[in-house]
C-alpha cells in the first residue's frame, strides 16, 4: 500500500512539473496566422529566398545571365527597381542594387531611355508629390552612388548628358537624392552626385537641403566640396533671399562656425589673388609720345653737324 501512494505521489508531481512545460512548449511554437512576421523591436525580419516574387525572380536571374531583353520587358510592364530579393544568409537586394552589383550598364541604359517615355506631366507631379527619387532613374542613380565601381559611374555620367531632358531629370533626382545621402558623409557617393549637378542648397520635398543635413552632421567634407570643388556660390542668395553662408551662421555650433570662417578668408584670399597686379618692369615696346613743345634752339642746324654724320659709305646703295 506504501509503494502505491508513492507511485501516486511521484505521478502527480510529474504531471504538475509538466503542464507548465506544456504551456511554454505551446506558446513558443504557437503558429502565427496574422501574416504579420514577429520580430524583436528595432530589427528587421529574417528574409528567406521563398519570400522573392516569381516574377523579381526572373528578372534577378535575367540580370545574372545578362539578358536585357527579358528586363526590358520587366520594366515595360510596370516592375519597379525597388522590388526586393531575398538571398541566402538573410541577406537581400533591391533590383536596382542587383543591376549595379553585376555591372549592367545596358541595362542601366534601358533604364535611362525608359525615362524618357514618361511625360512632363507625369514628371512634373512625381517632383510636386516628392517622388522623384523613387522613380526608375531616382533609384538607379541612388544605386549607383551608394554601390557603383568607378567605370560604372563613369559610363553612367557619360549617359545622361548625351540627352538634354535626360540630363535635366537626373540633376534633380541627385538634388532630391543628395541630403539622405550626405547624412552618411561618404565622399565617392556626395561627389558623384556632384558630377551629376546635385545642388546642394536646393530644398526636397521634407523642406531640407543637403547644406542643412551636413552641417547638421558636421560633414565638414561635403561642404568644402561643394565650396572648392563643385564651386558652389556660397555667397548668391536664393530665392528667400538667403545664402550658404547664411544658413552656416544659424547653427551655433563652435566647430562648425571656425571651419565656416576658414571657409570665408579662403574665399577672400581667392578673391584677392585674382586682382591684376601692378607691373613693374618697362615694355619695350610702350608707345612714347613726343613733345608738345619743341625748343627750336634744341635743334641741331645740319652745317653743324659732323662730317660723319652726313657722310655716305663709300659702298652703301645710297652712294653714287
Amino acid at each position: 500500500m506504501k509503494a502505491s501512494k508513492k507511485i501516486q505521489i511521484i505521478s502527480g508531481c510529474v504531471v504538475a512539473l509538466s503542464i507548465p512545460a506544456i504551456i511554454l512548449l505551446n506558446q513558443g511554437t504557437s503558429e502565427n496566422t496574422s501574416g504579420v512576421v514577429k520580430t524583436e523591436k528595432g530589427k528587421k525580419p529574417l528574409a528567406t529566398e521563398g519570400t522573392t516574387s516569381p516574377k523579381v525572380k526572373v528578372v534577378f536571374e535575367a540580370i545574372k545571365n545578362n539578358k536585357v531583353e527579358v528586363f526590358e520587358e520587366y520594366l515595360s510592364n510596370g516592375g519597379k527597381l525597388d522590388e526586393v530579393v531575398y538571398l541566402e544568409n538573410n541577406q537581400q537586394i533591391t533590383v536596382a542594387e542587383a543591376i549595379v552589383q553585376y555591372e549592367r550598364t545596358d541595362f542601366i541604359e534601358k533604364v535611362v531611355a525608359h525615362n524618357k517615355n514618361v511625360t512632363k506631366a507625369e514628371w512634373q507631379a512625381n517632383v510636386k508629390e516628392g517622388n522623384i527619387g523613387q522613380t526608375s532613374l531616382g533609384l538607379m542613380i541612388g544605386a549607383v552612388a551608394k554601390m557603383g565601381q568607378p567605370q560604372v559611374k563613369k559610363e553612367f555620367l557619360d549617359l545622361v548628358k548625351e540627352d538634354a531632358q535626360v540630363l535635366a531629370a537626373t540633376k534633380s533626382v541627385a538634388s532630391e537624392v543628395l541630403p539622405e545621402v550626405v547624412q552618411t558623409c561618404d565622399e565617392n557617393e556626395i561627389s558623384f552626385l556632384g558630377d551629376l549637378g546635385a545642388d546642394p542648397l536646393q530644398k526636397n520635398i521634407e523642406g531640407s537641403s543637403a547644406l542643412v543635413k551636413a552641417s547638421e552632421s558636421k560633414c565638414f567634407k561635403a561642404i568644402s566640396y561643394w565650396k572648392k570643388d563643385q564651386n558652389v556660390d556660397f555667397d548668391k542668395k536664393n530665392e528667400e533671399g538667403v545664402t550658404a553662408f547664411d544658413v552656416l551662421a544659424k547653427f551655433k555650433d563652435p566647430e562648425l562656425q571656425s571651419f565656416t570662417d576658414t571657409l570665408q578668408e579662403d574665399g577672400v584670399r581667392e578673391i584677392a589673388s585674382l586682382k591684376a597686379k601692378p607691373s613693374n618692369r618697362v615694355s619695350f615696346y610702350k608707345k612714347r609720345s613726343a613733345p608738345s613743345i619743341i625748343d627750336p634752339e634744341a635743334l641741331v642746324e645740319p652745317e653743324l653737324r659732323p662730317d660723319e654724320a652726313t657722310e655716305t659709305a663709300e659702298f652703301s646703295e645710297f652712294s653714287d
